[in-house]
């Protein structure tokens, strides 16, 4: 049974896989998606490092670290998902390992620029 399933397996992920090209981890990237609860109607624009790539085949994902207004998010988002419209490698950052967890917890003090605590 288990090699049977293994094959129809195969040949879904075959059948359903959308060719666009795996980001790697350390790459800048600007990604084009519809955000979740929308009718595909509004698109949404990221531009972020990946920090982490995982599985491979129709499973694969890959996990955004940016900055928004000056707080730090990380997104999951799946390669092969009809929500994804585009993504474009901007450049690459020189790295060392293939994780890149250790960029979310750097932490940049925000200033405050012109107030006066009285």
């Amino acid at each position: 049974m288990k090699k049977y399933f293994s094959k129809f397996l195969k040949a879904f992920e075959i059948t359903h896989q959308i060719s666009r090209v795996s980001p790697d981890s350390g790459d800048i990237i600007d990604l084009i998606y519809y955000p979740c609860g929308s009718n595909k109607e509004k698109t949404q624009k990221i531009e972020g490092v990946v920090l982490s790539t995982k599985n491979s085949g129709t499973r694969e994902s890959f996990m955004i670290h940016r900055a928004s207004k000056g707080i730090k998010i990380s997104q999951i988002f799946c390669l092969h998902s009809p929500n994804i419209l585009e993504i474009k490698k901007k450049g690459a950052i020189k790295k060392k390992r293939s994780k890149l967890y250790f960029m979310e917890q750097i932490k940049k003090k925000l200033s405050l620029k012109n107030k006066n605590f009285k």
